[in-house]
């Protein structure tokens, strides 16, 4: 009995070695990985990214410094005096202010997405090869999917790199279809990812609380009045400085995203490599079948969980490390949370703010004095304040979810081999010349 025309396995050798009998199924997609198709969906669907970009939930950063505070310029603002007389000045300045205080604004919310690297999953490269419905076994070195831990059958082997010559060593990898007229056997990709944030910044304005002057620097003095002697002048007195909103442009922010996995939902199953030196055709071999689900052979049972099969529709097939891990699984279609950054700081250009003054009290000279009014007082052009340039604090942004983590696929049916008793009737299904079932005996 042949094997039906259409059943795939997988050839890791190359396109010139491609045995009699055998073609590349062209219905997977070069460098696409098969992937089990949705129930009730026929093989044949693709989808999948080759690359994926994360965006972020916004973040700020505080801005914390401080200025220092100009010393003032002479003050101003004439007081009632008796013409003629000597009285305490009135001129004076306030030196060594105190420094501003730390802004009460933080840095804008941002939410900066990550960068978009091509994400390839670790794969084994092998051509899908289907029967032209001539063989009578699967071809000497060629690969199956089993999916019994308690062991291969006979003259079958793990995929585990060992032997001699060596089996193609497809453990904890994903198959994929060779390139158009490419060979089987190369290897690449990885289980995990990382992503960076690129710099980014804005120029946002902030204030500093006002500033309380210090008190004037000159000593008053005494001095003749109109009427009785005036004593030492008591003008002690401060000043509010208001401290004048500045734009400060912020730079730099590039931050780094912790490796995180991409496998996508899988089972584990192992492959097994054909090492009889012939054809051979053991129970419950597990390949492929592209055709219409309803077109799928006599005595070939999809793998949906029924009659003793896995259920692998859609799911990616990984390669056992060990006979013994058949049949875990894993994988998620998102991935996000475990790309935790390490945290950035921003730095900010060096700026000054202006400063306004508002009005001080005047002299209050001593009883005494003719004309000794208390009179508010202002001091023109108080400078700006010192310039500071400033690093902000660290942030470290949050990753949010990527929901497709799916390699470039083709969904496949995945189709399991379940030899009748000895001596029972089978059926072939002969699409191609006869509508219903051509009976034989198995011998």
């Amino acid at each position: 009995m042949p094997i039906p025309i259409n059943v795939c396995f997988l050839w890791p050798g190359t396109n010139a070695s491609i045995p009699a009998g055998w073609a590349r199924e062209t219905l997977i997609g070069a460098l696409q990985y098969p992937k089990g198709a949705a129930a009730g969906v026929d093989p044949g669907a693709t989808g999948g990214v080759s690359s994926h970009q994360h965006d972020t939930t916004a973040h700020t950063h505080t801005i914390a410094h401080t200025h220092t505070t100009a010393n003032s310029p002479a003050g101003s603002g004439a007081t009632s005096r008796d013409s003629g007389t000597t009285n305490p000045p009135d001129t004076h300045t306030h030196d060594t202010n105190p420094d501003t205080s730390n802004p009460t604004e933080t840095m804008n919310d941002q939410a900066p997405g990550t960068d978009n690297p091509t994400v390839t999953l670790s794969f084994f490269r092998v051509i899908v090869i289907k029967s032209d419905g001539t063989p009578t076994g699967v071809p000497d070195l060629a690969v199956a999917i089993w999916d019994d831990p308690a062991g291969p059958p006979t003259s079958w082997n793990l995929c585990d790199g060992g032997g001699a010559p060596a089996r193609p060593d497809m453990r904890n990898r994903y198959i994929t279809q060779a390139g158009t007229g490419g060979d089987g056997g190369g290897t690449g990709g990885n289980l995990t990812h990382t992503h960076t944030i690129g710099a980014h910044g804005q120029s946002p304005a902030h204030t500093h609380p006002d500033v309380t002057s210090s008190q004037k620097t000159q000593a008053n003095v005494a001095g003749a009045g109109g009427g009785a002697q005036v004593g030492t002048a008591t003008s002690t007195h401060t000043h509010v400085l208001t401290i004048a909103s500045a734009t400060v442009t912020y730079s730099g922010g590039a931050d780094s995203a912790a490796a995180s996995n991409h496998e996508p939902p899988f089972r584990t199953e192992a492959f097994i490599q054909n090492n009889a030196g012939a054809d051979d055709w053991p129970d419950k071999l597990i390949g492929l079948w592209m055709q219409t689900l309803a077109s799928i052979p006599s005595d070939w049972a999809l793998c949906d969980g029924t009659l003793s099969t896995p259920d692998l529709r859609a799911l990616f097939i990984k390669g056992a490390n060990v006979i013994g891990d058949i049949g875990t699984t894993g994988g998620s279609l998102t991935h996000g949370a475990s790309h935790t950054t390490t945290g950035h700081t921003h730095s900010a250009t060096s700026h000054t703010h202006t400063v306004t003054v508002a009005a001080g009290a005047g002299e209050n000279r001593t009883a005494g004095a003719v004309s000794a009014s208390t009179t508010a007082h202002t001091h023109p052009s108080w400078g700006a304040t010192g310039a500071t340039a400033f690093t902000t604090g660290s942030t470290a942004p949050v990753v949010n979810d990527f929901t497709n983590t799916q390699p470039l696929f083709t969904g496949a049916a995945f189709i399991q081999w379940q030899a009748p008793p000895a001596g029972q009737p089978f059926y072939i299904r002969d699409s191609y010349s006869l509508p219903d079932f051509v009976s034989a005996t198995q011998v």
